[in-house]
């Protein structure tokens, strides 16, 4: 009782609650002295029965204002609709007075009849889910009727115990992934998962911005799959990503957005210890994708031959003359490089090509029967950290690339010949990135930094057997990737966006970040944002220096609309820096709704799971049902009215008078 009446008086109260109370205090004590004056006559018994009925009264109109709670054991349930349309299951639920509530976003499209009582939502909407924490501190059980939260909106919440059932599943596609920024010559690869229910066979086309199907496949319900295009030209590009049903009906359709750049083409020098096929293909890709490309073949001792890939006549005529030196290797972003071919270099030429090296270039050894028989100690000191294991027989397989950005993709179903088997770091500190990995999760291709650039080993053999079994665009894509990951680096400054997926929904927070170089004189304090798609959206993003990396800042932007955006920077004149404006799409918050789903779906089990308490012990304060006091306060009224009409002095003498 003393905890009740402590909850009862620490409630925060206004004035009018104040004044009436001291009305209804009053009330009170002049009922009892009128109750004395009234019926002197009248038995202890019948006056003490009229005070308490004034008393339950008092304190059932006191309960009115005060809103008790009492402290329970029991588990108080919530039930959260977070996205699930109002049907008439619902509706009777909602209809029980049962404790409930709406996300607000969510009720325009819970398709509530105007006919419906409104009453039954008022007060039952919230802006955010962590809402729900500021009524309720002490939660400790919620229903979940809908796709479920967020792993974002989830992390708010403490260990609670959560019910919840899987709803019926959008047909879409799920955990998209593509590269929203590619530069020309660079293919567009999209892979996710069909999410379906049907065992019906779906297809899924690819089509470009003229509306023309570029790639197509057939598909089952939770099968993984890859669709390719090359675009031809730069600028910003809307793809579309169709699936179609055993119908061929369209179930879903999704925007693709691809910003394709004209970025300088690659310098690649290639020095080989005699004439392969390999490097052949090499340079017949270089031809048709714009990459400058010299090759180094030796033809006897100490002579080699030279070959060109879209390099001028002037500047061929300058470096024909070089021989393998600083001077030579500064001119290109890439050096490809045999084991044999390694392995003749001079200690002069080693030591020339390790300064190119910590000075950003990229060093890409192709491994070969030379190179494996080679012991430790005339292991050229460039590939310390690098450990070749041996093949017990030969072997081919599928390679597969790694990359943040699409994380394992397998190149078709073409089988690929090794070397050896993986490779595996030899020091104790320090790891090597993965580039190509197979099915098993060996590494084919690795590489570790050298100061500013990069040294890498390739176990693959016979790569051109992409090309001439027709796939000719997994070849393409397989070197890009090499080249963009090994390649010396661009030490300009650079926008981009901070996210793990391609794309960003509007009116959702993103983080865009800013590295400046380090030649930029000052740093970017703003960035200037833009809408492209016709909508006055123009905002200036301030930036805040990153704690740990001190060349980069960032700040947060919220999208008004869908559509493309350009970031751009405000520089001094005198800042001798070079930059590229950034372009990207924000998607609708109706686009990839089967993708918004799954995700809520994961994070919601992911929660559920958390709960491993049996039984929770832990009180809490609820609120009484009003019902009760108004039953008090109506019968105690009730009674009190009955008495003066028919049980007091005045109505008997009333009753007397009329009879006579």
């Amino acid at each position: 009782m003393t905890e009740l009446f402590t909850k009862w008086i620490t409630t925060e109260l206004g004035v009018i609650e104040w004044i009436s109370i001291v009305l209804i205090v009053a009330a009170l004590i002049i009922s009892v002295i009128a109750i004395f004056k009234r019926l002197p006559a009248q038995s202890t018994w019948y006056r003490g029965s009229l005070i308490f009925l004034n008393l339950v009264a008092f304190l059932a109109i006191l309960a009115l204002i005060l809103q008790p709670q009492y402290k329970t054991d029991k588990n108080f349930v919530i039930s959260l609709f977070t996205d699930a349309n109002i049907d008439n299951t619902n509706r009777d639920f909602v209809s029980a007075k049962n404790h409930f509530y709406l996300v607000t976003n969510q009720l325009n499209e819970a398709n509530i009849r105007q006919s419906e009582p409104s009453y039954l939502y008022q007060d039952k909407t919230l802006q955010t889910p962590e809402q729900l924490l500021l009524k309720y501190p002490s939660l400790n059980e919620l229903k979940i009727i809908g796709d479920g939260l967020t792993d974002w909106q989830w992390r708010n919440f403490p260990e609670i115990k959560i019910d919840y059932q899987v709803p019926t599943l959008i047909e879409g596609i799920v955990n998209p992934n593509w590269k929203s920024n590619i530069s020309l010559g660079e293919s567009l690869v999209f892979n996710g998962r069909l999410q379906s229910v049907s065992a019906n066979i779906y297809r899924a086309r690819l089509l470009n911005p003229a509306g023309e199907i570029v790639a197509e496949k057939n598909l089952l319900a939770g099968e993984i799959f890859e669709l390719t295009a090359k675009p031809k030209l730069t600028g910003q590009h809307l793809y579309t990503l169709e699936i179609l049903d055993h119908q061929q009906i369209p179930v879903s359709q999704q925007i693709l957005s691809v910003n394709v750049s004209a970025n300088g083409p690659a310098r690649i020098l290639v020095v080989q210890s005699s004439p392969s096929f390999e490097t052949k293909q090499l340079q017949n890709w270089a031809a048709e994708n714009g990459a400058q490309l010299l090759l180094r073949t030796r033809i006897s001792q100490g002579i080699d031959s030279s070959r060109s890939t879209n390099i001028a006549k002037p500047q061929m005529k300058k470096i024909k003359l070089l021989g393998l030196s600083q001077t030579l290797f500064d001119q290109f972003d890439l050096v490809i490089i045999d084991g044999r071919r390694l392995l003749m270099m001079s200690k002069r030429e080693k030591t020339e090509l390790r300064l190119s090296i910590k000075n950003g270039l990229g060093l890409l050894v192709l491994a070969d029967q030379n190179l494996l028989a080679t012991t430790k100690k005339e292991i050229p000191e460039l590939l310390n950290g690098f450990q070749l294991m041996a093949l017990n027989r030969p072997t081919e397989i599928i390679p597969y690339i790694v990359s943040e950005e699409l994380s394992r993709t397998a190149l078709s179903d073409n089988f690929i010949p090794l070397v050896a088997q993986s490779i595996s770091s030899s020091e104790k500190t320090g790891s090597l990135q993965s580039l190509v990995q197979s099915s098993q999760g060996h590494i084919l291709v690795a590489q570790k930094n050298t100061s500013l650039g990069k040294v890498a080993i390739s176990l693959l053999q016979q790569t051109y057997r992409l090309v001439t079994s027709g796939q000719q665009v997994y070849y393409s894509q397989l070197w890009q990737h090499l080249i963009k990951q090994i390649a010396r680096k661009d030490q300009q400054s650079m926008i981009y966006i901070n996210s793990n997926q391609p794309f960003s929904f509007e009116k959702q927070r993103l983080e865009i970040c800013y590295r400046r170089s380090s030649s930029e004189a000052q740093p970017v304090t703003s960035l200037q944002l833009a809408s492209r798609s016709g909508v006055a959206d123009s905002q200036s993003l301030l930036l805040q220096t990153d704690p740990l990396l001190k060349d980069r800042s960032c700040g947060y932007f919220w999208s008004k609309t869908s559509g493309w955006y350009t970031i751009s920077s405000e520089l001094p004149v005198d800042n001798p820096r070079k930059f590229t404006d950034l372009d990207f799409y924000v998607v609708s918050k109706t686009s990839w709704l089967a993708h918004q789903q799954h995700h809520k779906i994961q994070a919601t089990k992911a929660k559920q799971a958390d709960f491993t308490r049996k039984t929770i012990q832990a009180a809490h304060w609820q609120k009484t049902d009003e019902w009760i006091f108004w039953w008090m306060l109506v019968i105690s009224a009730s009674l009190l009215w009955a008495e003066r009409k028919f049980l007091s002095q005045e109505a008997t003498h009333f009753f007397g008078n009329a009879s006579g």
